[in-house]
Formats: structure tokens, sequence, C-alpha cells
């Protein structure tokens, strides 16, 4: 899993189906969904895994119209299809993900 940046942006989406966590260390939900997360890109090696700091890189979250925190966006060729706003379960996060199993 890889900080994503504005200047990597590009080259990251590029890789595959990407899932990104936009989130702010100032977040509560955002800390609770991290573990998720993580643990999520561990077991799912079909899927590129990345994060997002929208304080740090507010360009990008502009970019990807990230207006609260969480947010998960998933990409494919570079393009958006699918995005949340708010933590969520293992359970549920791990049905989201079943949608980008190809």
């Amino acid at each position: 899993m890889q900080a994503v940046t504005l200047e990597s942006f590009e080259a990251f989406v590029a890789t595959g189906t990407v899932v990104l966590d936009c989130s702010a260390a100032w977040c509560g939900p955002c800390e609770a969904f991290a573990p998720v997360f993580h643990a999520a890109a561990q077991k799912r090696t079909h899927l590129v895994f990345g994060t997002v700091d929208t304080e740090a890189e507010p360009a990008l979250a502009a970019r990807l119209d990230i207006r609260a925190q969480p947010t998960v966006v998933v990409l494919r060729d570079g393009h958006i299809i699918y995005k949340q706003v708010g933590a969520m379960s293992a359970a549920k996060f791990d049905a989201l993900l079943d949608r980008f199993a190809a």
C-alpha cells in the first residue's frame, strides 16, 4: 500500500483497479476505518490499495471531489467507478470489494 500524492496519482491509477482511502489524521472515523482498509489490502492482491491524506494533498482531494472523510474511491483505467463516504465495517467493505473482483 502506498501514500498517493498529486504527483504520483496518474501513474498509480494506471496500475489496475485501485482502491483509495481518502482520510485525514484528525478524523475519528478515519482512524476507526484504517485497520479495516489495511486488512482488506493484505487479503486482496488483485486490487491496488493506496491512501490519500486529504490535509497534505488538498489539490488531489479536490480533483477526486472529496468533501468528507473517510471516503473510499475505486478507480479503473484512471476513472472513478465508485465512491462512498463514511467508515465501513469489515464485512461491508469486503462485500463492496467483492464487486470489483475482476
